[in-house]
């Protein structure tokens, strides 16, 4: 799995962006718990995950992505999923009922246009 983080932008309800793309699995889950914290990131209080890059889910990436937005929207935080539509990993997170809790975007301008509404 490799991780991309963009610095977010200066001001009230600034979006963060991480850029996932490869495999997540338990070998990179903790990777991924830390790559989705915000502290760090400067003004931000909405995390923009963008998956469209990633191949490949199982369970242990699931419980990350659920406990992040558990914990970033407990602190009032906002958060939004970028899937690539048709893709394996979005069909494994419909098969999991992940989608109907995590907001989910086909693309990141739809997702910014959210966070940032």
């Amino acid at each position: 799995m490799s991780i991309e983080r963009l610095a977010p932008q200066s001001g009230d309800g600034a979006v963060a962006t991480v850029v996932l793309s490869g495999e997540i699995d338990l070998s990179v889950a903790d990777k991924l718990e830390s790559a989705l914290e915000l502290d760090g990131s400067g003004d931000a209080r909405s995390l923009l995950v963008d998956m469209t890059g990633v191949r490949f889910i199982d369970s242990s990436g699931i419980r990350v992505l659920l406990s992040a937005h558990r914990d970033l929207t407990a602190n009032g935080g906002a958060w939004a999923l970028v899937l690539e539509s048709g893709s394996v990993v979005e069909r494994t997170l419909e098969l999991t009922a992940v989608t109907e809790v995590l907001p989910t975007f086909a693309s990141r301008d739809l997702a910014l246009a959210e966070l940032e509404s």
